[in-house]
């Protein structure tokens, strides 16, 4: 006996999401080529720019405002030994049936190679991500690309 596939003990299942380091200079020239303009508008000069692409926008309540606040104040990059950077502010990009939570985070404190690894973690109500970039993955050009 029981529910739906994935429904074990009452839970939802877990939404499948990406996260995309979008603010580091190659994703950031790919969109510019791709002329997907929602990305290459970013201000990626003046913040990291981190994407959740494949968020559930189902049960989410409250106007667009309330609702950037929200996901702003549940996102942070955490470094260790170090303050987690918050974010600032949240946009949203559409493609298709998918929804894009863009993340801007200041850019400092700066994210700096003795960092060594960091951590994008957003959590809201029952929802909790989380993803760890090694910084030394993220060298482009001989610097680290963020």
């Amino acid at each position: 006996m029981g529910g739906g596939a994935g429904m074990e003990g009452g839970a939802p299942p877990a939404p499948v999401t990406t996260i995309v380091w979008d603010s580091a200079p190659p994703v950031h020239e790919a969109r510019v080529k791709l002329e997907q303009r929602d990305y290459a508008e970013l201000r990626a000069k003046d913040y990291y720019v981190v994407s959740m692409v494949g968020f559930p926008m189902r049960g989410q309540q409250g106007d667009a405002q309330q609702m950037r606040k929200r996901l702003a104040a549940g996102a942070a990059i955490e470094r260790k030994g170090k303050d987690a950077i918050a974010a600032s502010d949240v946009g949203f990009v559409r493609a298709g049936e998918k929804m894009t939570v863009v993340f801007l985070f200041p850019r400092t404190p700066a994210i700096e190679p003795a960092d060594k690894d960091v951590t994008f973690h957003f959590k809201t109500g029952p929802m909790e991500v989380k993803a760890k970039f090694a910084l030394k993955d993220m060298v482009y050009g001989g610097k680290l690309a963020l």
